[in-house]
C-alpha cells in the first residue's frame, strides 16, 4: 500500500486538529450548560433519577429508573457522584456531563472514520454545538444523555466489526447494545440498523 501523499497528510493533521478543537469546544459548551447549578426545565424527572440514586446508596439496587421503561444506569453514576461530591445538584449534573462528553469523543472518532477529513470535523461541530432542542434534553439528568452515548457506541461498534470481525469487537458491540436496550428501548434505533 502506498504512503499517503504529503498533501493528504496535511489534510489529515488539519482535520484532526479541527476535530480536537471542536470536541474541546463541545465539552466546554456542556460544562456551561450544566454549571452553574440551577433548576432543570424538567426538574421532577431529573430529581427522580437522583432519588433512585439515593435508594442505591441505601443498599437497595435498582434495575429501572422508572418502572419497566428506563434502566437505572445513570442512577448508578449519580450514586457514585453523591459519594464523592455529596448529595446535591452539582453531583446530579456529573452523569449527563460525562455521558455527553463521552458521546462527543466517540462521535468524533466515528465521524472521522466514516466521513473523512472534510465532512468529519463538520459533523463533530454539529454535535459539539447542537441545536437547542438536542442540547436541552441531553444536558439534564434524565437518561437521554446515556441513551445518546449508547447509540453512538452501538454505531461505533458496528463500524469496528464491519472493518474487522474479532472477539473484542463483538463483545464491545454486544455490551453497548445490551446496556443500550436496558437503558432505553430507543437505542434500538441504532441497534437495528447496525
Amino acid at each position: 500500500m502506498d504512503a499517503p501523499a504529503p498533501a493528504e497528510q496535511g489534510h489529515g493533521r488539519a482535520a484532526l486538529a479541527a476535530t480536537v478543537a471542536f470536541v474541546v469546544l463541545g465539552i466546554a459548551f456542556r460544562a456551561a450548560l450544566a454549571y452553574p447549578i440551577h433548576k432543570y426545565p424538567a426538574d421532577a424527572d431529573c430529581l427522580n433519577s437522583g432519588l433512585v440514586a439515593l435508594r442505591i446508596l441505601d443498599g437497595r439496587p435498582q434495575a429501572f429508573y422508572t418502572p419497566r421503561r428506563l434502566g437505572a444506569l445513570e442512577c448508578y453514576v449519580h450514586a457514585a457522584a453523591f459519594e464523592v461530591l455529596g448529595v446535591g445538584r452539582p453531583a446530579l449534573a456529573v452523569a449527563p456531563f460525562l455521558s455527553g462528553s463521552c458521546a462527543l469523543i466517540l462521535w468524533a472518532w466515528l465521524a472521522l472514520t466514516l466521513l473523512g477529513p472534510v465532512a468529519g470535523p463538520l459533523a463533530v461541530l454539529l454535535l459539539a454545538l447542537p441545536p437547542p432542542a438536542y442540547a436541552l434534553w441531553t444536558y439534564m439528568p434524565n437518561t437521554y444523555p446515556e441513551t445518546m452515548l449508547l447509540c453512538v457506541a452501538i454505531l461505533a461498534g458496528a463500524v469496528r466489526i464491519h472493518r474487522r470481525i474479532d472477539a473484542l469487537g463483538l463483545v464491545l458491540f454486544g455490551l453497548a447494545a445490551g446496556l443500550g436496550f436496558w437503558n432505553s428501548i430507543q437505542t434500538l434505533a441504532a441497534t437495528l440498523p447496525a
